[in-house]
């Protein structure tokens, strides 16, 4: 069976000004111009008893309704961020205001769960504040 990748972008920071941007770096999947997160949430990332496999865990999921009207990195603007790249993400719509480090743009737990079919990568446990 194919899995498909989770959109995701990492926030590591952040500044508002007339403009909201993030500055992070991608997660597996490519992101475009234009694409809308639906959720943000947190992760607690857990090792095994016999420390060889490490879940990621979410923790806290926001609804959300969040475009990127803009993408930067390499000094140039950019159609698509490729996977596992850094960039500075223009941010526009519901729910920038609980953007902060260390959270996640990605989609709502149902949808990520049947794109990525892990039970790793997901939790079931998510909590919802």
């Amino acid at each position: 069976m194919t899995q498909l990748a989770l959109q995701e972008f990492f926030v590591a920071s952040f500044t508002q000004g007339q403009e909201f941007h993030v500055i992070g770096r991608n997660g597996n999947s490519a992101i475009e111009l234009g694409q809308t997160f639906d959720a943000i949430y947190r992760y607690e990332y857990r090792t095994s008893a016999n420390r060889l496999n490490v879940d990621a865990i979410r923790l806290a999921e926001r609804p959300a309704s969040i475009r990127v009207a803009g993408i930067f990195s390499f000094e140039r603007e950019w159609d698509v961020l490729g996977q596992g790249m850094a960039a500075r993400l223009t941010l526009e719509g519901e729910g920038i205001e609980h953007i902060g480090p260390g959270w996640v743009l990605g989609h709502r737990s149902s949808l990520a769960s049947s794109q990525n079919g892990s039970a790793s990568a997901v939790s079931e446990d998510v909590v919802r504040v």
